[in-house]
């Protein structure tokens, strides 16, 4: 499938080398988790964009310690979490491999997706050297839309775009 060389599992929620994000504390961001978790259980729309200024809590809503609730950790549970990717400032000296982890993390949750993946990576290796766009349609969107028995819905969560 894909190389690890391709993929950054630095940038999984649950990474042992990924900084530590703090927790919500009891209480707070309850508007912000319920927006969500509703979303989760009957999205509305395809993306959930949650936005706010720095310092705010959009980590800790989205990734915090996999021993409270947070976005992530309840989506892996209820088997709807798709993939994670956690964007850490000064991580990468080049483009960040986003696509490829995401495609190698959906891969493993969406087992059917595998072959797909695969078989795109078999009929073109040099993809990984492409554009993101390109990376995206040729490694996640045309597999999935291969599925003859698609998931009905997958979260994907990403985590801090303004630090690439």
């Amino acid at each position: 499938m894909l190389s690890l060389n391709h993929i950054s599992t630095a940038a999984y929620h649950n990474s042992g080398v990924r900084r530590e994000i703090s927790s919500c504390h009891p209480g707070t961001h309850e508007v912000a988790l319920k927006t969500i978790s509703d979303w989760v259980e009957n999205p509305s729309s395809r993306c959930l964009w949650l936005h706010g200024p720095a310092g705010t809590g959009k980590s800790a809503i989205a990734l915090g310690h996999a021993t409270t609730y947070t976005v992530a950790e309840r989506c892996r549970l209820d088997r709807t979490l798709g993939a994670t990717y956690f964007f850490i400032k000064g991580s990468t000296s080049g483009p960040p491999p986003i696509v490829p982890t995401l495609a190698y993390q959906l891969a493993l949750a969406v087992p059917n997706l595998r072959d797909p993946l695969c078989t795109a990576l078999y009929k073109d290796p040099t993809v990984l050297d492409r554009s993101m766009s390109e990376q995206l349609d040729t490694l996640i969107v045309r597999p999935l839309l291969m599925l003859s028995n698609r998931p009905a819905h997958i979260v994907i969560v990403i985590d801090g775009l303004d630090e690439c």
